[in-house]
C-alpha cells in the first residue's frame, strides 16, 4: 500500500492558459494552486494546514492579474504578477520574504523592495532561505539568509530587503539557481557566476 508524504517545499500549479475564453477542459477554476507542507503559511492559503491536494489560492485584490512566476524555497513562497508586483508569504526568520523584517508572514504580503525593481523573474530553491530576483534590465537582487555569502553581497550578513548584487551590476543575468548555501547565475553572455 502506498503512503502519502507531504513535501517540505510547497508546490504550486498554474494552468498555462489563463485566458477567460478557455473552452472545454478543466472543471476547476483557473488560477494558482498550492499543496504540501504549510507550517508557516507558505502555501498562501491564509492558514497553516497542510494540503495533500492542489488547493486554489485566493489572490485577493490581485485575482484579475496574471501570475507570471512563482518561487518556492524552504517554507516561503514568492508570487510575481504581470505588473511586476511581488507578494511573499511563509517562514521569514531570515528576512527571505523581503518585507524589511523577520516576522513570519502567514498570508500573501506585498514586497515593496522586490516590486520596485521592475522584477521580471523570481527564484528560490528547495531548502533555500533566500530569494533572488531579476529586474527588466538584467540586474540581480537578493534577500534573506546569507551565512555563507549566498546572496553575493560580499558579506555573510542576512538581509531583509531586496539588495542589488553590485558585483554583477552592468552585466545581464539570464537565469539563477538557489540552494541552501549557494547561488549560481548564468549570464546572458554565457558566463557562469557562482557564489
Amino acid at each position: 500500500m502506498a503512503t502519502n508524504h507531504l513535501l517540505a517545499t510547497p508546490a504550486f500549479v498554474q494552468p498555462l492558459d489563463t485566458s477567460s475564453d478557455n473552452e472545454g477542459g478543466a472543471n476547476e477554476p483557473e488560477g494558482v494552486y498550492s499543496f504540501g507542507q504549510n507550517t508557516y503559511g507558505e502555501l498562501a492559503l491564509g492558514d497553516t494546514i497542510d494540503r495533500s491536494k492542489p488547493t486554489r489560492v485566493d489572490l485577493g485584490s490581485n485575482e484579475d492579474k496574471r501570475v507570471v512566476d512563482v518561487a518556492c524555497g524552504n517554507e516561503q513562497t514568492a508570487i510575481l504578477f504581470e505588473d511586476g508586483n511581488v507578494y511573499t508569504c511563509g517562514y521569514n526568520d531570515s528576512g527571505q520574504c523581503a518585507i524589511g523584517t523577520t516576522e513570519r508572514v502567514p498570508t500573501l504580503r506585498f514586497s515593496s523592495g522586490l516590486s520596485s525593481n521592475r522584477t521580471v523573474r523570481i527564484f528560490s530553491g528547495n531548502g533555500s532561505e533566500h530569494l533572488a530576483a531579476l529586474s527588466a534590465n538584467g540586474n540581480l537582487y537578493t534577500v534573506g539568509f546569507n551565512m555563507r555569502g549566498q546572496l553575493g553581497l560580499g558579506t555573510a550578513t542576512t538581509v531583509t530587503e531586496a539588495t542589488l548584487v553590485e558585483e554583477l551590476s552592468g552585466k545581464r543575468a539570464a537565469d539563477v539557481g538557489c540552494s541552501y548555501f549557494h547561488t549560481a547565475i548564468a549570464m546572458d553572455n554565457g558566463e557562469f557566476a557562482p557564489f
